[in-house]
């Protein structure tokens, strides 16, 4: 069974969705970003073990910060090797995001265990965990529909490796 929509959560074209979705996740790395930095700097007289959690949760924000630029960059200029970049990036990121919380979370359920501080902080670890991979799928499919419905809009060129948007009354 094949579900293809043309809408972003069932309201928003893909296009504008995306773009939406893109602004919003650029907003949040920047406040995550803030918020990790000025975490940083008040306990900056203290040694902190956690300072390779900081580092790759700052390097995944900056990360994310990025390619949401060049993922809105794509959808404006109708770019489709850019899109398609950014697609992959996405399938690679979910990827590692899975691994680290393959890892990440029997670790961290351990050390819960160990110091007995219930069950709660867990269940928002593994919350926290699954809403990230799941937005990440789905932002993943949006960016596959949208590379799906530039292919479909646009004619190849045989001599180049551009695509050009299709001429409307033109016999192919």
């Amino acid at each position: 069974m094949k579900i293809i929509s043309s809408k972003c959560c069932f309201c928003l074209p893909i296009r504008t969705g995306l773009l939406i979705i893109c602004y919003l996740k650029i907003a949040i790395c920047t406040i995550i970003s803030l918020f990790m930095l000025s975490n940083r700097l008040q306990s900056l007289g203290n040694p902190d073990d956690n300072i390779f959690k900081y580092i790759v949760l700052g390097i995944i924000a900056v990360l994310e910060f990025c390619f949401s630029i060049v993922l809105i960059t794509g959808i404006h200029k109708k770019h489709f090797a850019i899109v398609r970049v950014t697609y992959v990036y996405n399938v690679l990121m979910m990827g590692i995001q899975i691994l680290i919380a393959i890892i990440y979370v029997p670790l961290q359920t351990y050390e819960l265990f160990v110091t007995e501080r219930g069950d709660d902080p867990i269940l928002m670890l593994i919350a926290a965990i699954l809403l990230v991979v799941v937005l990440q799928l789905y932002v993943a499919s949006l960016v596959r529909r949208q590379l799906v419905h530039m292919r479909q809009q646009c004619v190849s060129d045989p001599n180049s490796s551009t695509y050009s948007p299709r001429k409307p009354y033109v016999v192919y």
